[in-house]
């Protein structure tokens, strides 16, 4: 498999790398922005519920009863969606803009945290998990673009290892412990509860940041680097 991938990575053709100036100074004003904090939100909120679903809804299919080849049919079902929305994420992206479809992401997980948690037929959670699909088929290429937009000259490749490790390695990860201690302690439901409010509260944060930039918008940006509001 390493091999097939290789192949066509060989004959694909990248653009020369352009040596960044005023590094630190240009990481500094990206994240002197409230726009970019506000997609740093956005990102670690995703990776946070990422975190729960991929750890603990197969423990709770079973908890309801559900068998072996239901789990093996939730991943089959979330595959295919996330591919159709990977490929349709381009005219998503143009059509929606990047601040829209980060909204949509968070609602779509917290939707999706509130439907597992009430539901009692276990079959019921193969159509909720068609969600992932927007939730990452639609995030992903939307934090990469939009990561490629914000970057200053020449440290695109960092800015993009910053929003991967916000996502995979800080959300994930704190979703993971924080969804298993209240797994634990007040079990399944109230834990998607407890996501379902977390993505509310960011959702509305989101709102509000987009307000305020809003009524800012006449006011001359006066930048060194260039962005679309989140």
């Amino acid at each position: 498999m390493v091999l097939l991938v290789l192949l066509p990575a060989s004959v694909m053709k990248f653009p020369a790398h352009r040596r960044p100036r005023a590094m630190y100074r240009n990481v500094g004003t990206l994240f002197s922005q409230i726009e970019f904090l506000a997609f740093l939100l956005a990102a670690f909120t995703s990776g946070f519920s990422l975190g729960a679903f991929n750890t603990f809804l197969f423990i709770f299919i079973r908890d309801l009863g559900g068998p072996h080849v239901l789990m093996g049919l939730n991943i089959t079902i979330t595959a295919l969606s996330e591919a159709v929305c990977l490929y349709f994420s381009s005219q998503a992206i143009q059509k929606l803009g990047h601040k829209n479809i980060l909204n949509l992401v968070v609602f779509c997980y917290g939707l999706r945290h509130i439907l597992y948690s009430v539901i009692y037929n276990p079959w019921l959670s193969a159509p909720v998990g068609m969600l992932h699909g927007i939730c990452f088929g639609l995030f992903w290429p939307t934090c990469t673009s939009y990561v490629n937009i914000v970057s200053p000259t020449g440290m695109e490749a960092s800015v993009q290892s910053i929003a991967h490790s916000v996502y995979f390695g800080l959300g994930r990860g704190l979703g993971m412990i924080v969804g298993g201690v209240i797994f634990h302690t007040f079990g399944s439901r109230n834990m998607f509860r407890f996501f379902t409010v977390f993505c509310s509260i960011v959702l509305l944060l989101l709102g509000l940041v987009q307000g305020f930039t809003w009524a800012r918008r006449r006011r001359p940006l006066t930048l060194s680097v260039q962005y679309e509001e989140i």
